[in-house]
């Protein structure tokens, strides 16, 4: 909540930051192309993978919840085809990492899980332009590419499982005008992705008995920056 909270506050002081745009320099954004880029919190329920970190690694007394927060990523480019109408492709990175203790087992004393999702995007938007800002509502699917890597202390390196699969995204972005290219970005989304089991290179399930996916719900508030050309 901290953090979300701390974000609200960004976004509201960009928000006033660009407000202060002299009034007579405010205009409607002509240009079909902008690109974008900018970071933000996600907050995320991966049911499986908490499943596996309570219920499947031994001797370890951490009790993690389903829902968690996780640091959000996003780059995309725009194109405006119509006068109310684009098309954007949109790419998206997050991670998060879970670090175990075990007391009991000093071969497996510390553990580390970290899964990352990349999910490059093709959305459909509705916008709305007005003079000194843009209203922007998109819809699309993604194809989501989830890597969980698992450490202990006896390991030499990273053990590598993979998950893949669609998943669908709506977003709504406000842009407020900065001069006449650039524009503050704000906004929310909310991705869902349905993934595969995760296997390592040699088709190996992470648990040999029980299939784990990386199938997420998800929703999030980024802050970033545009420019048009």
């Amino acid at each position: 909540m901290k953090k979300f909270l701390l974000l609200f506050l960004l976004i509201s002081s960009a928000i006033s930051f660009g407000q202060k745009v002299r009034q007579d320099s405010l205009l409607i954004m002509d240009s079909p192309f902008n690109v974008s880029a900018g970071m933000g919190l996600r907050v995320i329920y991966v049911k499986d993978v908490v499943s596996y970190l309570n219920n499947y690694i031994p001797l370890h007394t951490d009790e993690f919840k389903s829902v968690a927060t996780a640091p959000d990523f996003y780059f995309n480019c725009e194109y405006r085809f119509y006068r109310q109408y684009g098309l954007k492709f949109d790419y998206g990175y997050t991670v998060k990492t879970y670090n175990l203790e075990n007391t009991s087992d000093l071969l497996f004393h510390n553990i580390s899980v970290t899964y990352s999702i990349h999910s490059p995007s093709l959305v459909f938007n509705y916008i709305l332009r007005e003079p000194g800002y843009q209203l922007k509502f998109g819809a699309g699917l993604s194809f989501n590419y989830a890597r969980l890597l698992q450490k202990t202390s006896a390991s030499r390196g990273e053990d590598i499982y993979i998950s893949n699969g669609l998943g669908f995204k709506l977003d709504a972005y406000g842009h407020s005008q900065l001069d006449s290219k650039f524009y503050m970005v704000f906004g929310l989304f909310i991705h869902t992705g349905l993934m595969s089991d995760l296997k390592n290179e040699e088709g190996k399930y992470l648990i040999e008995h029980k299939k784990i996916n990386m199938s997420f719900i998800s929703v999030g508030l980024n802050l970033g920056m545009a420019y048009y050309f």
